[in-house]
C-alpha cells in the first residue's frame, strides 16, 4: 500500500473513532461500560501515534533521498568540470599541432603561439586547482594528475621557443609541434573515460571533444 494512502486510512480511522467516542448518545452508553470505552480510546490513541510516526518517518526518508540526490548531482558537476578542463587542454594541444602542421616549413608566427599559450595557461591554472581527494576512482585521479603533468611540459616548450623571439617574428615550430601532438594523444583516453563516467551518471558533456 502506498504510504500516503496508509496515512490517510489511519487518520480516517482515528477521526472516526474520535467522532464516535464524542457522540453524546454513545458517550452516555460507554460510561456504563468503562472497559469498552477504555479500549476504544486506546485504539484511537494508537491510530494517532501510528499516523504521527509514519509522517515523521516519511519526512525523514524524503530528506535522506534529497540529500543523496544532492550529493550525486554535486559529484556529477565536479566530473563535468574536470572533463571540460581535460577536454580543453586536449583541444588547445590539438589546435597547436594542427596550426603548425599547416604552416609550410613549420616556421610559425610568434604572435599566434603566444595567443595559444595564453589559452593553454588558463586551462592549466584551472586544472591545478582540482582537488583529487574528492574523486572516488583511481582512473579519475589519474586523469587529473596526467593532465597536470603533460600540460605544463607543453607550456614550457612554447615558452622556450618564444624566449628569444620578437613579438611579431617567427620561430621553429617543430619542437612545439612534437610535444603538442604527444599531449593531445596522451589526454585522449582519459577524456574518453571521463565522458563515459559523466554520461553514466546522467551528466552533460560534448562527445565530439575527443574526436579521432
Amino acid at each position: 500500500m502506498d504510504g500516503r494512502w496508509l496515512l490517510l486510512w489511519i487518520s480516517v480511522v482515528a477521526a472516526v473513532i474520535a467522532s464516535i467516542v464524542g457522540w453524546p448518545g454513545l458517550s452516555t452508553w460507554l460510561k456504563d461500560r468503562q472497559e469498552l470505552a477504555a479500549w476504544v480510546q486506546a485504539l484511537g490513541s494508537v491510530a494517532a501515534i501510528l499516523a504521527t510516526g509514519w509522517a515523521v518517518n516519511h519526512a525523514h526518508n524524503l530528506q535522506d533521498r534529497q540529500r543523496r540526490r544532492d550529493v550525486h548531482d554535486d559529484y556529477t558537476k565536479l566530473l563535468e568540470a574536470i572533463y571540460q578542463l581535460v577536454g580543453g587542454a586536449h583541444m588547445v594541444a590539438r589546435k597547436i599541432h594542427e596550426y603548425i602542421e599547416g604552416v609550410e616549413g613549420w616556421e610559425v608566427s610568434a604572435e599566434s603561439v603566444r595567443a595559444m599559450h595564453a589559452e593553454l595557461s588558463a586551462v592549466a591554472a584551472a586544472l591545478a586547482r582540482v582537488d583529487v581527494t574528492q574523486l572516488d576512482r583511481f582512473e579519475l585521479v589519474q586523469s587529473v594528475l596526467i593532465a597536470n603533468a603533460v600540460v605544463p611540459r607543453l607550456q614550457a616548450e612554447m615558452e622556450s621557443g618564444l624566449r628569444n623571439t620578437f613579438l611579431s617574428g617567427g620561430l621553429d615550430g617543430a619542437p612545439i609541434n612534437a610535444v603538442a601532438q604527444e599531449t593531445a594523444e596522451t589526454l585522449k583516453p582519459f577524456g574518453k573515460l571521463l565522458l563515459e563516467v559523466v554520461k553514466l551518471r546522467g551528466g552533460a558533456a560534448r562527445a565530439d571533444t575527443f574526436k579521432e
